[in-house]
């Protein structure tokens, strides 16, 4: 059993202290339905106060607790998978960085103070996914960074236009422009990775695990949809929710897609990660902000324990993390493949575990809204291919038996266990305590028996189309579909070299002119200009005598005869 370091198990301690100190605050302010305003002043200027706003009700509080509860967990794994780093705690400060960062927005009130926070979320996730130091995380961390980048630019744009009205407070002093609510829900779009500004989330799995377990539950992914449903009502008042609606979907769609053929046991998880947050920007486009909120937080227990378990796995088969390579782990590893199952599950949406109350929710919702059959048929097939992927990567990596498998018996050490345990309970009893929680007045839904059905049907369909999927992997009709599929709709290639390749060509262009006649003109040019004089001047110093006499007999001759 390895020997927990003091720093990281007083960390998360601390950090599960406050946990439940918050929670007891979040039922205290359901129940009385109050909530707290704090503003400082930062900077006068003229006309122009620069506020630090601090908004604390029930669900800023509740979110915040989730997040140091997930946090905890995650800080004690790294005690394990972090063992033989020589630098952990620097590692473990960095991640309490990144956590400070995204509590500073949850709590924010005005556009000044949540781009502390959002600027801080994209400083540390870059220094976090460059964490190991290669070329392969050096290249995810600069595409992270460099699409967090467009997101801070366009909340510093929505601040510029937020001084029209006088105030950054969005929630007292509300404002009805179209540009602004496009600024940020653009801003938010980048952070919660959807389309076009996809590519980045897959990249960053060349993070450690403990760091995409956080960044893909309650952290960063997250602070963009948490800032649309802070602005929902903007949102809903504008003529922007359409647009919201197709991206959500387009998003989900593509995600659930490419994660049927990905074989990476990391990018598979983070695709899944991508199609629920495209189903929850979906979700705020039809006015629904506490039901995507309550998806969220369903997603954030069981997403940050499937990471765990991946983290586990990986450790345990040499890091390989090919799940096609794997196998047989439910009798190498039994408990984390059976934590590893049923997070699978509960995000397929199996009766009784969290994903199930909220997407079960979610589905009625959006069979009572009135929306095209298209953006309804689009929306089943979303939801059919979830638990496709998840039943294709419980068969492949744990129940199918590949003969690739580890001889010896591999060893799950108390430590990783226990930090996954609360997260386990969370994730089966969170939907039904989160439910009568916050959703204290259900939606009302009259509809068809087929209809009501019909989610039971496509889980159903989604796992029959798993099962094909985990036996058919070396096909050739799988093989070219796997090319064509798992690339994302080409987003990467879009992202990265699509949108460098002509400012590189327009480079090679300024560098063949550089050392062409310009540089001749102007570098080359005068540097043998200077040469020349430079030599002749040499010529005149060494033969000094014979020179100077001549000048001398030139200037009295010249005196004469003037």
């Amino acid at each position: 059993m390895l020997k927990k370091p003091p720093f990281t198990k007083i960390t998360s301690t601390i950090l599960l202290i406050i946990s439940t100190f918050s929670i007891i605050t979040t039922f205290y302010l359901i129940l009385t339905n109050l909530s707290f305003m704090m503003e400082f002043e930062i900077l006068s200027l003229k006309s122009s106060s620069f506020y630090l706003t601090i908004l604390i009700d029930w669900m800023s509080m509740f979110f915040f607790s989730f997040i140091l509860i997930i946090s905890s967990s995650v800080i004690t794994f790294s005690s394990m998978y972090m063992y033989h780093d020589e630098l952990i705690k620097r590692f473990i400060i960095l991640i309490l960085l990144f956590i400070l960062s995204m509590c500073c927005l949850v709590f924010s009130l005005n556009l000044i103070s949540i781009l502390i926070g959002w600027d801080g979320l994209g400083i540390t996730s870059f220094i976090l996914v460059a964490y190991y130091q290669n070329n392969k995380s050096n290249a995810a961390s600069l595409i992270t960074a460099l699409t967090n980048r467009i997101g801070d630019s366009l909340i510093i744009l929505s601040i510029a236009l937020f001084m029209f009205n006088s105030s950054w407070n969005f929630m007292l002093s509300p404002m009805n422009n179209n540009l602004l609510m496009f600024l940020i829900i653009l801003a938010a779009m980048t952070k919660s990775a959807q389309m076009p500004f996809s590519a980045w989330l897959p990249a960053s799995m060349a993070a450690p695990t403990p760091v995409s377990a956080l960044v893909h539950s309650s952290t960063l992914v997250t602070a963009g949809i948490y800032l649309m449903i802070r602005f929902n009502p903007m949102i809903m008042n504008s003529k922007l929710h359409t647009f919201i609606l197709l991206i959500g979907l387009l998003t989900c769609f593509m995600a659930s897609l490419s994660a049927c053929f990905e074989t990476d046991l990391k990018k598979t998880i983070a695709l899944s990660t991508l199609s629920q947050l495209g189903i929850m920007t979906a979700t705020l486009s039809l006015g629904l902000p506490s039901l995507a909120f309550f998806h969220l937080m369903t997603h954030a227990t069981f997403k940050s324990l499937l990471f765990l378990a991946a983290g586990k796995i990986i450790n345990e088969v040499n890091h390989s993390q090919d799940f096609r390579s794997m196998g047989s782990l439910l009798f190498n590893l039994p408990y984390t493949s059976t934590i590893l199952n049923t997070t699978n599950m509960a995000l397929s949406g199996i009766p009784f575990l969290s994903g199930f109350y909220s997407k079960h929710l979610l589905f009625n919702s959006y069979l009572m809204n009135d929306i095209s059959f298209t953006i309804l048929s689009l929306f089943f097939l979303a939801i059919g291919l979830t638990s496709s992927y998840s039943m294709r990567l419980t068969l492949s990596s744990i129940i199918n038996d590949n003969m690739k498998s580890p001889l010896s018996k591999s060893s799950e050490d108390l430590t990783s266990l226990m930090s996954m345990m609360l997260l386990l309970s969370l994730s089966v009893t969170s939907g039904s305590f989160i439910s009568w929680m916050i959703i204290l007045n259900p939606p009302f839904s009259i509809s068809h028996t087929f209809l009501s059905l019909s989610s039971t049907l496509l889980l159903l369909l989604g796992i029959l189309l798993g099962f094909i999927l985990s036996t058919k992997h070396s096909s050739p009709q799988y093989l070219s579909y796997h090319k064509m599929f798992m690339n994302m709709w080409f987003l990467p290639y879009i992202s990265s070299k699509f949108m460098l390749k002509p400012t590189l060509l327009l480079s090679s262009n300024f560098k063949i002119m550089e050392h062409g006649w310009t540089e001749y003109l102007e570098g080359q040019g005068s540097w043998k200009s200077a040469m020349n004089l430079s030599f002749i001047l040499t010529k005149f110093q060494i033969h000094s005598i014979k020179t100077f006499i001549l000048i001398m007999w030139l200037i009295t001759m010249m005196t004469i005869l003037l």
